[in-house]
Formats: structure tokens, C-alpha cells, sequence
């Protein structure tokens, strides 16, 4: 009953102006579309927000109009826990319908072919992620020999918004296990029907596309990782079988260290830096969700943490910990959090 009604609300939401599925169903009236003999491709939104993955949606649209079938690797309401929704709470179901709802209506818009999770994980299969679990913890987290621990600990992170773990979170290793383990087994089996010249998902890490990402390598399947480069105003980046935030690392440092920078470069590096320090400039900064009020508050720095105005702040510019650090960790600085500290003890 429930899905129902949220289907229809959100289908009345389409109808207004500047809905981005609103706006392609009108853009595609009238096109027609080759036969699929070119192949499968995937894309691996797994859970969606209409914004976030509508970069996924063209992508898929223009492989359908190469004459490609494309499917999309979805949740479908299979996994209990994920990135997407609080914890522990009482509405968690109505934040599942409303993505069922987008999922559905997503794949409708793009011409994409659902595969539902639930659809690719046997009873059998079941109790064999039950049974992994019951050996999970914050010190093991393989299944079948992969070790899902980047998946499963940036997951937590991301939704706790902590940059490290300890044994106080060790309570939810096997909620986002399950969700890992699930992941990993639907996508290993979708691979395996549908064989797919290539996926293409966001980000690469949590229990959702992270899994997906290393069921892609544990199958030997090509698969490309894209996020959003804020520098630019949001410019694409992506790389083959990795994260995209893995990026970082294998870029050589020989392409700094003999980098000499003109008067006018370092000018233009200092007035970067400190147009991060001014509210009022726009330095690196999309704003995605810009009609939703509560994520588009700024926030008063000094307000927040009760620092007196007449201090001076020093800014440090870390990536985001449940993300960046689950691949650009190192053995001196493991966690960001770590960096942080002995940066501002040195």
C-alpha cells in the first residue's frame, strides 16, 4: 500500500517543471531505437537518487540508442541497510519505498532493464551469507577469500559521518556486511547471466558500489568508476577497475617534483586558496540539491564549535574520510583523523 502511494506522489513530482525525469520524457518523444545486438552493458546505481545518478541515466540512453541493451543493477528494497538511510530509524521503510519508487522510474526514463537483487540471490545463497556472518567483525570481513573491509568500514563511516572505526561500531560490521555480502553475490550472478561488455557505477566504495566494484574484478569484468571533480565546476573524472579515488595513487610524483610555477601561476594558486577561506566566494563549490533548504544551509563555524571570533581559524582541506581514505591511507597516517592531529601537534 504504501509503495503505491509513493510511486504516485512521485510520478505527480515528474509532472512539475524542472524535474530532471520530467524534463528527458519530453526530450525523447518521438525516438526510435535500433535493435540490442551490440551487446550488454550495465550500470550500477543500485540504490538512486534521481540527481545523483542522472549522469548514469544519459550514459545508459546513449548506449540504448548504440543499439546496446542496458541493464541496471538495483537493490529493489533487498538490502535493509545501506548508505542511503539512517540507522536505527523508525522511518527506514518509507526512505526504502521512495527509492523503490526512483529506481523504477529511472529505469522507465533511460530505457534501462532492471535486474532486481532479490531476483539473483538463491535460499541457498541466503544461508550462506548468514553463516558468513556469524565470523564477521571489525578484523574479518572476507567472504569466499574477498576481503570486503574497504566496502563495509566506508559504509559505516559514511553514514555514522566518522573517519574511523572502533569496537563502539563494531555493532554494525554485520549490518553493512550483509548488505556487502548481498551485493557481491547478485552482481557476481547478474555478471554471470548477462555478461556484460562493461560496467559503469559511481564511486566505488561502501557496501554497495564498492561490493559491486569487486565483483567486477573478482569476474574479470570490465568496469568504469566516475565521480564528479569539483575543481572546474564539476568536471567528470574516471578510472578503469578501481574507485576513481584511487586516482591519487597511482599518478606518479615525478609529474611534481621538477614543477616550477610562473609569478602568475603562484598568484592564481594563492587566490584559490584563499578564496576557500571566503564564505561569499564559490571556489570548488556545485551545489546539486540546491531547492532543498536543509542541505543548502551554511554553517557558522564559530557558532557551532563555541570558538571565540577573535582567534584566528586555520583551514586543512582533507578529503572526505569515509570516501578518500579508504584508498589514499598511508602507513604513517592510516586515517585522516590521524593526519589532522599530528598536522596541528607538528
Amino acid at each position: 500500500m504504501i509503495d503505491r502511494i509513493v510511486k504516485q506522489k512521485l510520478r505527480l513530482e515528474i509532472r512539475k517543471e524542472n524535474n530532471p525525469l520530467g524534463d528527458f520524457l519530453k526530450l525523447k518523444k518521438g525516438v526510435t531505437f535500433p535493435e540490442p545486438t551490440n551487446g550488454n552493458i550495465f550500470i550500477g546505481p543500485i540504490r538512486v537518487s534521481i540527481e545523483a545518478h542522472l549522469f548514469e541515466g544519459l550514459i545508459a540512453y546513449l548506449y540504448r540508442l548504440k543499439g546496446y541493451k542496458v541493464y541496471a543493477v538495483l537493490c529493489g528494497k533487498k538490502l535493509k541497510t545501506c548508505e542511503s538511510k539512517p540507522l536505527e530509524s523508525k522511518l527506514g521503510f518509507l526512505k526504502c519505498s521512495f527509492c523503490l519508487a526512483r529506481q523504477e522510474e529511472f529505469c522507465k526514463t533511460f530505457e534501462i532493464e532492471p535486474l532486481w537483487m532479490e531476483d539473483f540471490i538463491s535460499p541457498d545463497e541466503d544461508l550462506k551469507i548468514e553463516k558468513a556472518l556469524t565470523t564477521f567483525s571489525l578484523s574479518n570481513m572476507f567472504f569466499e577469500g574477498v576481503d570486503l573491509s574497504k566496502s563495509v568500514k566506508s559504509g559505516i563511516m559514511r553514514v555514522l559521518k566518522i573517519s574511523h572505526l572502533t569496537q563502539k561500531e563494531e555493532r554494525y560490521v554485520q549490518q553493512f556486511g550483509k548488505s556487502a555480502i548481498q551485493t557481491f553475490i547478485a552482481s557476481k550472478n547478474m555478471i554471470e547471466k548477462y555478461q556484460p561488455h562493461s560496467v559503469l557505477m559511481s564511486h566505488g566504495t561502501y557496501a554497495t558500489w564498492g561490493s559491486l566494484q569487486q565483483a567486477c574484478e573478482s569476474t574479470n569484468t570490465h568496469c568504469s568508476v566516475w565521480g564528479r571533480g569539483y575543481v572546474g565546476k564539476g568536471n567528470l573524472v574516471a578510472t578503469h577497475y578501481k574507485s576513481y579515488l584511487y586516482q591519487n595513487i597511482i599518478e606518479s610524483v615525478d609529474n611534481f617534483n621538477d614543477l616550477e610555477l610562473s609569478i602568475e601561476q603562484i598568484k592564481r594558486v594563492k587566490k584559490y586558496f584563499l578564496g576557500k577561506r571566503n564564505p561569499n566566494e564559490k571556489v570548488d563549490y556545485v551545489n546539486y540539491y540546491s531547492s532543498n533548504k536543509s542541505l543548502s544551509k551554511e554553517v557558522d563555524i564559530y557558532e557551532m564549535f563555541n570558538i571565540s571570533r577573535k582567534k584566528p581559524l586555520i583551514g586543512m582541506f582533507p578529503n572526505i574520510p569515509w570516501d578518500g581514505q579508504a584508498y589514499s591511507y598511508s602507513e604513517l597516517f592510516p586515517t585522516i583523523r590521524e593526519f589532522v592531529q599530528d598536522s596541528v601537534e607538528w
